[in-house]
């Protein structure tokens, strides 16, 4: 990923925010064919490793022992140039925040399987009670994968190259229509 310096995010704990806040990803890995597969899904993060699941009939159910790229998107917008003091010097743009994990696939056993469902379970539907037929059915059609991360890159592209009060401009704008996202310019604005 493209990540001019002052875009740069290396703390792992801010990696970690993005990646816990935003777990609906994207698994990108080169198929055997040599062409890029993507798939959209749940990722968590368990300790320092990603765990995740795809369909058995997904052709990333076939990772296992090798590598892939998973994308997490936090908030982002649109922003204009009319937000900014003097709107005719600049050109649209879109403020983002992003973290690229890179590492190596392991396929997990059954029983390993069985409880990255149930992380995914706990975190997004804990009063879903499911009966062991049905459960012992879905963990039949998955595979279920760890990610080891060997490379984390994270991107804030929150108008830091913009003067204080340009960003400031913006952050107001997208306090009212994007509040997650001026949220993170606060933040960063805070440090810079």
């Amino acid at each position: 990923m493209y990540r001019p310096p002052y875009t740069r995010a290396d703390d792992p704990a801010v990696a970690h925010e993005i990646i816990d806040g935003h777990p609906f990803a994207t698994l990108v890995s080169v198929g055997p064919d040599g062409e890029p597969l993507a798939s959209h899904i749940p990722v968590l993060r368990q300790e320092e490793h990603l765990v995740f699941h795809v369909a058995r009939a997904n052709p990333h159910a076939a990772l296992a022992g090798g590598r892939a790229l998973v994308i997490f998107n936090g908030p982002d917008a649109y922003v204009s140039p009319t937000w900014y003091g003097k709107p005719a010097e600049h050109v649209p743009t879109w403020n983002y925040v992003a973290v690229h994990v890179w590492g190596g696939i392991a396929a997990l056993t059954d029983e390993e399987s069985a409880a990255a469902l149930n992380l995914l379970v706990e975190r997004f539907e804990a009063s879903w009670t499911v009966n062991v037929v049905l459960r012992e059915r879905l963990l039949g059609a998955i595979a279920g994968f760890r990610l080891v991360p060997d490379r984390i890159e994270t991107k804030l592209k929150l108008s830091q190259n913009r003067d204080e009060l340009d960003a400031v401009r913006v952050a107001e704008v997208l306090r009212r229509n994007e509040p997650a996202l001026a949220t993170w310019m606060r933040r960063v604005l805070q440090r810079g």
